[in-house]
């Protein structure tokens, strides 16, 4: 059903729940993983903190490869320049991908509207179905059970 799955990595800890769901559905149905991490482009040609962060997220991107790779998965993965939302969307169409993973951040109502939202843009506009993985998807089990 799904050939190609894409998911976007920032290494938070939504994007991880993303990955680990996208993972899941990608051994079910023996699809090729792509992971993509899009780094906003540096203020200016001296911008140290861009390159820091261009670093660590290199370094997690190959530790993501690595760890899927010993699950038996066929994972690409890329680290691009550019808006999330637009590159993760660019990205899915240029590579035909079925089925595109990305993490909500579960962002309050103020910060919705001055940021915005990468997976609400994504929802709107990909070409492909989309799966979110929810804040509340990762709350911790309490122990309490409905019937």
């Amino acid at each position: 059903m799904f050939r190609h799955i894409l998911v976007g990595y920032d290494g938070s800890t939504m994007a991880e729940h993303a990955l680990l769901l996208a993972a899941a559905i990608a051994e079910r149905f023996g699809s090729q993983l792509s992971v993509l991490s899009v780094i906003h482009p540096p203020g200016s040609d001296q911008d140290i903190e861009f390159e820091v962060e261009r670093q660590k997220l290199s370094e997690s991107l190959n530790d993501v490869a690595a760890r899927l790779q010993r699950r038996g998965l066929l994972v690409v993965t890329e680290l691009v320049e550019g808006d999330p939302a637009e590159e993760l969307l660019r990205w899915a169409n240029r590579h035909q991908v079925d089925l595109l993973v990305v993490g909500r951040r579960g962002l309050s109502r103020w910060e919705y509207w001055v940021l915005g939202s990468i997976s609400e843009h994504v929802i709107r506009h990909a070409r492909c179905p989309v799966l979110v993985a929810e804040p509340v998807a990762m709350a911790k089990d309490t122990g309490s059970s409905q019937t």
